[in-house]
């Protein structure tokens, strides 16, 4: 009885081994650093980077978070979160949409291991007057912190909220 026991076993482990293989195969898996799961992206239109760009994360490195602009008639707002990755506080000291000024109400002080949202919603207006910018172009930012310096770079301009399509019905 034991006999014709281990007889099954053993003729049914080749199968079984064929199929698990023929599983992982079929089944698509992927593994290492280029495996589709383990890369970033961005799940918004917001742009995401860090300053300085070369920084790693054992650095002190202020990480720009989900930055976009949103036209309203002649003006627009900035809305970007500000992560300070260092040891010590720094400053914004302006921000700029195109040619024109972002009103912060003042340096916007960034206290180490600490975020601030700039943008409608939040305490930080970041209302640009007279900034001719349409939905669906990519505008310039300009970003001056004291100890970081300047950082240039593109943002989407993304319609407002009231002005999309809803299509939940």
């Amino acid at each position: 009885m034991i006999r014709a026991r281990g007889r099954v076993l053993r003729s049914l482990a080749l199968p079984v081994c064929i199929g698990i293989v023929a599983l992982a195969t079929v089944t698509g898996c992927q593994a290492g650093d280029t495996a589709p799961t383990s890369q970033p992206y961005n799940p918004t239109d917001g742009r995401n980077f860090n300053v300085p760009s070369g920084a790693a994360f054992t650095d002190d490195y202020i990480a720009v978070r989900n930055a976009y602009v949103t036209p309203s008639g002649d003006n627009a707002a900035l809305t970007v979160t500000l992560v300070n990755n260092g040891t010590e506080t720094d400053m914004l000291n302006s921000a700029t949409i195109g040619d024109a000024n972002v009103d912060t109400g003042g340096p916007v002080a960034l206290p180490p291991n600490q975020s601030i949202s700039i943008g409608p919603g939040t305490n930080i207006g970041g209302v640009a007057v007279k900034a001719k910018v349409t939905a669906g172009d990519w505008v310039t930012v300009t970003l001056t912190f004291a100890n970081a310096g300047p950082i240039d770079f593109q943002a989407l301009a993304v319609a407002p909220k009231d002005t999309l399509i809803d299509n939940s019905a």
